[in-house]
């Protein structure tokens, strides 16, 4: 059985969906400050979700997964 370029993409796509989705899990509630910065004297921090942004990247690379798989 030849093992093809596809495949070899496929399965790299299912590893990053695997990895993204788990440590989106497990970083659920971890929260942290992108940049803080001042508009008008006034101090602005921007947070962001880490488990939501690696859940968004999993959902990205299963529709990657999907696309790929589905152009036999």
């Amino acid at each position: 059985m030849k093992i093809g370029r596809r495949e070899i993409i496929g399965f790299f796509l299912m590893l990053l969906f695997v990895g993204f989705t788990v440590s989106g899990i497990v970083l659920i509630d971890v929260v942290f400050t992108v940049a803080p910065f001042t508009i008008y004297g006034y101090p602005i921090k921007i947070t962001m979700n880490l488990g939501f942004i690696f859940i968004l990247l999993g959902l990205f690379m299963l529709a990657l997964l999907l696309r790929v798989s589905g152009k036999r």
